[in-house]
């Protein structure tokens, strides 16, 4: 399902603030993921850095039944559509049921063992007053991670889209990032 009402929205003059011209695609007053950090080897990274990307981000846990599958498709849809600036953005979270148990240096151990092709970052809470800045955001605009593995796909401005939820179809996935590519 293409959104063909969101391509209308933000080539309207009411997506622009009013006034003429061309839609460059933000959305006067929407939150950008641009204007957050992550922490990476215990360093904090802009993620300004993946301005013009559309991103995936995904709350993930190393001993999830879900995670076998999920890293699987990441990885394919990160080699996939990497040429066409997409990214898939990981973040490790232990709040469902703790099925992330391993400290952030296990966690870079265990992406690098596995193959990871894309960026994971140091563990974070995604839920609860406790979330990290990006996920209050993220909630805030789409809803609240239901488990492991929800996805949030969003624009190359950094704007939140759609949220997946754990168990979409390879096809829904697919579909929405071709959508907003």
């Amino acid at each position: 399902m293409c959104f063909a009402f969101l391509r209308y929205f933000l080539t309207s003059s009411s997506a622009r603030g009013g006034g003429g011209g061309e839609g460059r695609g933000l959305i006067v007053g929407m939150a950008s993921i641009f204007a957050y950090s992550a922490v990476q080897g215990g360093k904090s990274i802009s993620l300004q850095k993946y301005s013009g990307y559309v991103t995936l981000i995904v709350n993930v846990a190393s001993r999830c039944s879900l995670t076998s599958f999920n890293m699987e498709v990441l990885n394919g849809v990160q080699q996939a559509y990497n040429p066409r600036r997409f990214t898939v953005l990981a973040f490790p979270c232990a709040q469902f049921a703790n099925q992330e148990p391993l400290s952030n240096a296990e966690i870079a151990q265990w992406c690098k063992d596995i193959g990871l092709l894309f960026p994971v970052f140091d563990r974070v809470n995604v839920k609860g007053p406790s979330a990290d800045p990006l996920f209050q955001m993220l909630r805030a605009q789409q809803g609240a991670p239901a488990w492991n593995y929800t996805k949030y796909l969003c624009d190359r401005s950094g704007v939140p889209r759609r949220k997946l939820e754990p168990g979409c179809s390879m096809d829904a996935l697919w579909q929405s990032i071709e959508c907003i590519l």
